[in-house]
C-alpha cells in the first residue's frame, strides 16, 4: 500500500504555502464521521475521527475505518471554487485542486474533473454522475485535515456522500506539481 507525506513533514511544510491556495471544502460540508452520523468540517478538532475508506479496500469493495484526525485548518476568505453539483441533487463546493476519487480509482482535481464524463464514489463504491461544475468567487469559510495515517486509502473521506482526498494527499500532489505520484489506481 502507497505510504505519503508524514505529518511531521506536512507541518514543516505548511508554513511555504498560503493556505487559501490549499486544497479545501466550504465550512457547511457534512463529513461522515461514523455509519450513521456527520459533522460540518468546520466543526471538527485534532483527536475527532472521521470515517475513511481502509488500507484493504479496493474499489469494488470499500471497507470503512475510523481514523482520528492529527491535523485541521480552516479559513474565511474570498477565493475561487468549484460548486459541483451530482448524484440526486448533491452539491459541494472545494477549490479546484481538491482531490475526488473517481469511479476508476483515480483521484482526479476538481479542475479537471469533466460533467456527463467522470464520475464519482460514494460510501458503497457505486457511480455518483456529475451534473455541472460551475467555477467562480466564493466568500466564506473552506477547510481540510488529514487522518492519522499515511496510507492514501486511509486519507481517503467522506464529504456529503463523496469520497474526496485528505489534506495530505492534496499537498503530496501540490509538491509533485502533478498527480503523478498517484499516477496508477488509487483503489484497484
Amino acid at each position: 500500500m502507497k505510504s505519503i507525506i508524514s505529518i511531521t513533514a506536512l507541518l514543516s511544510t505548511l508554513s511555504l504555502f498560503s493556505f487559501n491556495a490549499m486544497a479545501s471544502v466550504a465550512y457547511g460540508t457534512p463529513i461522515q464521521v461514523n455509519a450513521g452520523a456527520t459533522v460540518n468540517i468546520e466543526k471538527l478538532e485534532i483527536g475527532n475521527e472521521i470515517l475513511t475508506a481502509s488500507e484493504g479496500s479496493t474499489k469494488d469493495n470499500i471497507i470503512a475505518k475510523q481514523i482520528a484526525l492529527e491535523f485541521h485548518a480552516g479559513t474565511v476568505s474570498e477565493i475561487t471554487t468549484a460548486f459541483i453539483e451530482y448524484g440526486d441533487n448533491s452539491k459541494l463546493i472545494t477549490t479546484l485542486d481538491q482531490a475526488m476519487l473517481t469511479i476508476s480509482g483515480r483521484l482526479v482535481h476538481v479542475s479537471d474533473l469533466v460533467p456527463g464524463q467522470d464520475q464519482l464514489v460514494d460510501a458503497s463504491g457505486n457511480a455518483v454522475n456529475i451534473k455541472n461544475i460551475f467555477i467562480g468567487r466564493f466568500q466564506g469559510g473552506v477547510a481540510d485535515f488529514a487522518p492519522k495515517s499515511e496510507y492514501v486509502t486511509e486519507n481517503l473521506f467522506l464529504a456529503n456522500g463523496v469520497f474526496l482526498g485528505s489534506f495530505r494527499i492534496n499537498l503530496q500532489l501540490d509538491q509533485d506539481n502533478n498527480m503523478e505520484a498517484f499516477k496508477g489506481q488509487v483503489l484497484h
